[in-house]
């Protein structure tokens, strides 16, 4: 069943992608690369238990200064002390073992808080049928666009769409709060532009007075905090 899924989702960003060049509207034509991009460069991060494999997060393949690096939440990156992390490609869901790569830096010694929820995986490899995309850390506008792509609760791939609704200064770093749909497993998933670029890493999901999930009420870390320390 999942193979399935994921070949649906792998002919819909191809017939995308060949239907771009017959679309009369530019607008239109773009927001199909920058569709078939953050596809490219979504992963879902995965548990190896035996034989038992599962989704406990979602990643994002950058390329900086001539390398590819895979970004996600701290909060998921943890998991790596006790269990085996994979990183699985969308299209040809072919996996890597992000083992050893994890990068640590001063800030992971401090007490995990929302604006310092990001880590970096540093792999020799990228799984088959992934792509880095570019990073954006321009200052991002209220009420922009953007997309978000994750996996609910461990199922399969979703992407949703929305605008940024608002951006702060917290204690350590700066946060900013997206309406758009996410859920449990969207943690380490990316927020693009229009463009496909990354501007920002999903850390949470707002819980309302009773603790009931809010799935339109993302917080997201900008990826200025990780380039600031």
């Amino acid at each position: 069943m999942k193979k399935l899924v994921y070949s649906i989702l792998f002919l819909s960003m191809l017939t995308i992608a060949i239907s771009c060049a017959h679309l009369i509207q530019r607008e239109e034509c773009e927001g199909a690369v920058a569709i078939d991009k953050i596809v490219n460069a979504t992963v879902s991060i995965e548990v190896s238990e035996g034989e038992s494999q599962y989704i406990v997060g979602t990643g994002v393949i950058i390329s900086y200064r001539g390398r590819p690096y895979i970004l996600t939440a701290k909060h998921v990156a943890f998991l790596r002390e006790e269990k085996a992390l994979l990183a699985c490609s969308l299209k040809e869901k072919n996996c890597i073992s992000l083992g050893s790569s994890y990068f640590s830096d001063r800030s992971h010694r401090k007490p995990l808080l929302l604006e310092n929820d990001w880590a970096i995986f540093k792999p020799t490899v990228l799984p088959k049928g992934s792509v880095g995309t570019a990073m954006n850390l321009d200052k991002m506008a209220i009420g922009g666009d953007v997309y978000l792509l994750g996996f609910p609760y461990g199922r399969n791939p979703w992407l949703s769409k929305g605008i940024i609704a608002w951006a702060w200064r917290a204690d350590r770093g700066n946060l900013f709060g997206v309406d758009g749909f996410a859920a449990p497993g969207f943690s380490g998933g990316g927020v693009f532009n229009n463009e496909g670029d990354l501007i920002g890493i999903v850390s949470a999901i707002s819980l309302d007075p009773r603790g009931k999930i809010q799935v339109n009420q993302v917080l997201a870390v900008p990826l200025g905090n990780l380039w600031s320390i």
